[in-house]
């Protein structure tokens, strides 16, 4: 969690501007629709996929920056992936690590219930989360853990 705040307060040095200039028409039209979306409060489901190299990480930046920008609260957008390298991919964090998930290599999670402590840090940074951006693949990798998320956030 502390990775998320991190991101929030030191946003990367970009020029948003510059960057939404460099994208083509359609990625523009995605940028302002979702934008447009969140910060009116409308709920938005979007799913963007391409080859890789057609820019889908400098629309998730772009997208970050002018949300987190045109949003007050804590964290407004978190970008997560199921792995490490996605994450670091797309400049976020793995969503193990953001919803303090056990990580088991080669075997069943071991699931046990978060410390308070866990779930405090959870709950207040997720407050006033408004956009989640994962990877097309994270949800499926995380079907095994719904309810553990669910039963954990409502503890």
């Amino acid at each position: 969690m502390d990775e998320l705040i991190d991101q929030r307060r030191n946003k990367l040095h970009t020029n948003t501007s510059e960057e939404y200039e460099q994208l083509n028409s359609d990625q523009k039209r995605i940028v302002d629709n979702v934008t447009r979306s969140v910060c009116g409060n409308e709920q938005t489901n979007l799913f963007v996929s391409g080859q890789g190299g057609t820019v889908k990480s400098r629309v998730i930046n772009v997208l970050r920056h002018i949300i987190s920008e045109q949003l007050s609260g804590s964290i407004p957008v978190v970008v997560a992936a199921p792995t490490g390298l996605a994450a670091f991919n797309i400049g976020g964090t793995t969503l193990h690590r953001m919803l303090s998930l056990p990580v088991e290599h080669g075997k069943p999670s071991d699931y046990r219930c978060l410390q308070s402590e866990e779930l405090t840090t959870i709950r207040a940074t997720m407050w006033g989360l408004q956009l989640l951006i994962s990877t097309k693949s994270a949800w499926f990798h995380l079907r095994p853990y719904f309810l553990f998320i669910s039963d954990s956030l409502k503890s």
